[in-house]
């Protein structure tokens, strides 16, 4: 009797949490659309993320949704497309795109991956390597100048999921891409590095309800959460191991690597657009990002992704066999990053590409280097 209630009670609950379970259209709107129609002007300027704090915006119109796309610098400066990372829009990459740009006379391109920031969010397909490979390309094709032919190439910046983005787009198309440079990379996360809690959450689908599931994972990214909590929970769902416990450690560990989740991410102008004002701004505020997540953890190229490195590298091997001017991969780690850690990472990446075809360069950061380390970023690339 004991068991037959428990089971009982059990798909009452799944049953109920269904019923309130959102009736998914195949486009959910940006708040683009849903919010920023109801702001007055002065209210915008002060969200955590306006919609034209960088320059260069438009947005495009695509089968999937719309795409809110940035791009700025000289037209016939070299072409530098950033990808961002599973939670923070493409502002996190803005220290890097405007040193770029300031310093270098770069052409720079951003955009919001769906589902974050004031890109749509389409609904039926998975949150993964197709749909973002899709994405990179609309976004390419509808910029006023050309990224792509004969005589065109650009160098790929990509950060924490976006660097797996980054480089299996460069293995599917290498003659488009010049230089891949991965920050604090995703794509070859050890799977034992997934945590328990994380393995029970996603990796049970069809098995808890879906609308319980998007409740814990709002829970667990937002408010009423620690810096420490929500930030280990937005990169990776990965297991410490022991380095990052100290908050107070006069930065030469654990301490420091949240330090910059405090730091406005565009400057003292905007003093909401921390890390964790923008990531609780997107959840109140985008209905698809919670969603978003969910389906990037459990599609999308975060892990095993080392048969496109290898794939990527012989691409490397075939172009230099035959040009002069070399093509490489930049791998830019921080020294205090407890999900992309150095003694993982360094090693497995030079299995699957080859030190021929792979610098690395450390900087004294956690897992957010282009938001703490945007300079230093640039000046590598």
């Amino acid at each position: 009797i004991g068991a037959a209630g428990a089971l009982s009670s059990y798909f009452l609950i799944k049953a109920l949490f269904q019923l309130t379970e959102p009736h998914d259209a195949p486009i959910i709107e940006s708040p683009l659309r849903t919010l920023i129609p109801k702001l007055s002007e002065e209210e915008i300027e002060q969200l955590p993320y306006p919609p034209n704090v960088l320059p260069g915006a438009r947005d495009v119109e695509t089968p999937y949704g719309t795409i809110r796309i940035y791009e700025w610098g000289p037209e016939d400066g070299r072409r530098v497309l950033l990808i961002h990372g599973i939670s923070t829009p493409c502002v996190s990459m803005k220290s890097v795109a405007d040193t770029l740009v300031e310093k270098a006379g770069c052409r720079v391109m951003l955009f919001d991956l769906f589902g974050r920031g004031y890109s749509d969010t389409p609904t039926q397909p998975l949150h993964n390597l197709q749909l973002y490979t899709s994405q990179i390309l609309l976004a390419l094709t509808s910029s006023p100048v050309s990224w792509t032919g004969r005589d065109n190439t650009f160098t790929i910046v990509g950060y924490s999921l976006g660097g797996g983005l980054a480089s299996t787009f460069s293995s599917y198309f290498p003659s488009m891409v010049s230089h891949v440079i991965l920050l604090a990379s995703g794509g070859l996360v050890r799977q034992d590095r997934i945590s328990w809690k994380s393995r029970i959450l996603y990796g049970t689908e069809g098995w808890l309800p879906e609308g319980w599931i998007r409740w814990a994972v709002g829970r667990r990214l937002g408010k009423g959460q620690t810096i420490k909590e929500r930030w280990r929970e937005r990169d990776g769902m990965v297991e410490s191991d022991g380095s990052d416990e100290s908050e107070a450690d006069g930065g030469q560990g654990g301490g420091s690597v949240f330090a910059s989740n405090a730091n406005p991410i565009l400057g003292s102008k905007y003093p909401g657009s921390t890390e964790a004002g923008i990531t609780n701004w997107q959840l109140d505020n985008c209905q698809g990002f919670i969603a978003t997540f969910i389906s990037c953890i459990r599609n999308a190229p975060i892990h095993g992704q080392h048969e496109r490195f290898r794939i990527l590298a012989k691409a490397f091997d075939e172009h230099n066999a035959n040009s002069e001017r070399k093509k490489k991969a930049l791998l830019l780690l921080g020294s205090n990053d407890p999900i992309i850690m150095e003694k993982e990472i360094i090693p497995d990446m030079q299995e699957c590409l080859g030190e021929r075809n792979l610098e690395v360069l450390v900087v004294k950061a956690g897992h957010e280097v282009p938001i703490s380390n945007g300079t230093d970023v640039a000046n590598a690339i």
